[in-house]
């Protein structure tokens, strides 16, 4: 329950009555130690009710609002001094003040006794015996060998810094040190050397494993998919596979990829090559698990990346990767530079698109010599697959 006005007053004259013995006659001061306004303060000693109260307020002293607060710290300062070698920061920090702060203090004139007080500290610190340079030379020759020729940590182990153990080292004095710290280095990097070497020939030996693969034996497959992969891009450009269903098309196109790779190398190229379905789900539900059949038949390690739709193999030492894609949007095809491109179900495409995908792949195949634009398809009326091979 809130108090009457009346009882908030003798309140407030309890308060004030307390806090005048220590806080003198200043409003302010008072209000600080009591928690209450300056109004409230002055309100209370004005009122003609509070007679005794003013009386008792005007015979004490008046104190400014921070001549309190600066006497504790001049007996702060005053009783830190001892000890502190003559130290602001030190001093400073006993105190738990601001070393700005008792740096103004003790320059002010009125308090020149703590500045002679300092003085007297410093006069009459006991000296700091610095240890010669025979001593710590001694100590950093006792450090070297377990340092691994590593300077910072013989600074370390030895307490000094970086360049005072530089610099005794390069004094002709100890110039048999520098050479202890050579010879450890040079061992520490020989060590180095052959922990990447033996690294280097577990990564090769673990990487060997993935080109290890079967030779391709003709006689597995069917007389048209064999010629088909063995057409050379030397006499033709754009080959053809056309047949039925069921005729083991589709099993044409990663044996025509592994003949065009052997190709490319004997031009010192890479075969850049992209395989397209009509579809992306055709990519997913025959490209793929065909691939897959047919790699794993010869031994060949194969990496399926689905965020780019990139599959990858390790054939003849070294990785060769196909973009696999969809032929539903040609112009997404724009801006490739590829040596080969291979368009499975070419019939499967609507003609007027077939006419723009056509156009799109052999503007692609520039990054090589001798590009090939080859297609495999089950022929579905006279398209534009009958006209580029029907009279073939």
């Amino acid at each position: 329950m809130k108090p009457s006005n009346e009882e908030q007053r003798k309140i407030n004259y309890q308060k004030i009555l307390e806090a005048i013995p220590g806080c003198g006659r200043s409003n302010i001061v008072i209000a600080r130690k009591t928690g209450l306004s300056a109004n409230t303060v002055s309100r209370t000693l004005s009122d003609p009710r509070n007679k005794s109260l003013k009386d008792i307020f005007e015979k004490e002293p008046f104190i400014k609002p921070g001549q309190e607060a600066r006497k504790k710290s001049l007996e702060l300062i005053e009783k830190s001094i001892k000890g502190s070698r003559g130290n602001i920061q030190f001093i400073a920090d006993k105190a738990g003040l601001n070393k700005s702060t008792v740096s103004s203090l003790i320059n002010k004139k009125e308090y020149f006794y703590l500045k002679e007080k300092i003085n007297n500290e410093r006069e009459n610190a006991p000296k700091i015996v610095r240890e010669s340079k025979k001593i710590k030379a001694e100590k950093i020759e006792e450090l070297i060998p377990d340092s691994q020729g590593n300077l910072s940590k013989v600074a370390r182990e030895a307490g000094c810094c970086r360049s005072t153990v530089w610099s005794i080292l390069k004094s002709d004095e100890y110039s048999h040190l520098q050479k202890n710290v050579d010879e450890l280095r040079s061992l520490k990097k020989e060590e180095t050397i052959d922990r990447r070497n033996k690294k280097l020939e577990k990564l090769l030996e673990k990487n060997a494993q993935l080109f290890i693969h079967d030779e391709i034996d003709e006689a597995k497959f069917l007389p048209h998919q064999n010629e088909f992969a063995n057409f050379s891009p030397n006499y033709v450009k754009h080959p053809g596979l056309i047949g039925g269903y069921g005729s083991g098309k589709t099993m044409a196109i990663p044996l025509r990829w592994l003949r065009l790779i052997d190709f490319r190398a004997a031009q010192n190229k890479k075969c850049d090559i992209m395989i397209l379905e009509p579809t992306n789900e055709m990519v997913r539900d025959i490209l793929l698990p065909l691939f897959d059949e047919f790699f794993a038949s010869l031994n060949i390690t194969t990496k399926w990346n689905s965020g780019f739709q990139n599959y990858t193999i390790y054939y003849h030492g070294r990785e060769h990767t196909a973009m696999l894609r969809s032929a539903d949007k040609p112009r997404n095809l724009t801006g490739k530079n590829l040596s080969d491109i291979i368009i499975d179900e070419f019939d499967k495409i609507p003609y007027p698109k077939q006419k723009i995908l056509w156009r799109e792949c052999i503007s692609r195949i520039r990054k090589v010599d001798l590009g090939t634009v080859a297609v495999v398809t089950t022929p579905e009326g006279f398209k534009l697959t009958y006209e580029l091979w029907g009279n073939c």
